[in-house]
Parts: structure tokens; sequence; C-alpha cells
């Protein structure tokens, strides 16, 4: 950090620029952590109503499957009186072409939630490194502040004291 950030007077910097410095940093830092809080509560949303469909469609597919079960057990009891075998197979083949199309929405939708929590893992942790970096740097500057305004208090009391002394011996000399 540079010490030539805030300008100095007499005994160091200037409090006010150094306390309206930090308050900057803090309130940027704010304002990342929100924001990042916000995407992740959007994620969150998205994820919920991304689990509720997945719930939806698996309800879905057992309703089909009570009807497939039903729908056989209907086309076994009337197969050996009307329906015959070819008209059975096509059936069956209709009902398992849907049975494999709701396999696909289900496992699309669990890779969805699963990419949707992943994101939002990745999010978190990307808000709180970069918060935890601000803090950090916040720190460091206010600590390099902070040993660049006593240098300057003790540089300035040196020569204060150097100041009396000439003074003290001008005044012992007259």
């Amino acid at each position: 950090m540079s010490a030539n950030l805030f300008k100095t007077s007499i005994g160091g910097y200037s409090r006010t620029e150094v306390d309206e410095y930090m308050l900057h940093i803090s309130r940027k830092n704010e304002l990342i952590k929100k924001e990042y809080e916000k995407k992740l509560e959007i994620l969150e949303l998205e994820n919920k109503k991304l689990q509720n469909e997945k719930a939806a469609a698996e309800e879905k597919l057992k309703e089909d499957e009570a009807i497939i079960a039903a729908f056989r057990a209907e086309l076994s009891e009337k197969a050996g009186k009307e329906i015959s075998p070819a008209e059975a197979l096509e059936t069956d083949s209709d009902m398992l072409q849907k049975s494999k199309r709701y396999d696909e929405i289900s496992s699309l939708l669990g890779e969805i939630i699963a990419n949707a929590t992943a994101d939002a893992a990745a999010t978190k942790r990307e808000a709180t490194e970069i918060a935890e970096k601000t803090i950090a740097d916040a720190k460091i500057t206010a600590a390099e502040l902070r040993a660049n305004a006593i240098s300057d208090i003790r540089r300035i009391a040196s020569e204060f004291s150097e100041k009396l002394d000439e003074i003290a011996s001008i005044a012992n000399i007259d």
C-alpha cells in the first residue's frame, strides 16, 4: 500500500481521511458480500424450485407406473379372450417408451439440481474468499497506516526535540 495515499498533517496522517478510506473499504466489502449473498439466495431458490419439479415428475412417474401396472393386469385378463398377442405387444411397447421418457426426464432433473447445488456452493465459496481477502487487505492497510503514522510522529517529535535543544542552547549562550 502506498504511503502517499493520504495527506500528512501535523502529527501524521489525517485521521479523517484514514477513517473515510476505511469506511469506504468497509462499505465496498459489504456491497460485494450482499451481492454474493443475493446470488446465493437466487441459486438456492432455483435449486428448491428444481427439487419441487423433480418431486412432481417422480410423483407423476409413480402414477403412470401404477396406470401401466393396472393396464397390464387388464390386458392379461383380456388377453385370453379378445386381445391378440400383437395388440398386447404394441400396447406394452407404447407403455415402455413412455416409461423410458419419464426416466430420462427424472435423470435430467437430477442433473439440473446437482448443477444448481454445485453452482450455489461455488458462489458462496467465492463470496467468502473475496470478503476474507478484502478484510485482510483492509487490516494490512490499517497496519501500514498506523506504522507510518507512528513513524511520522516519532520523526516530528525528534525534530521538535532538536529544535527545543537548539532554543535551549541559544538561550544558555546569551
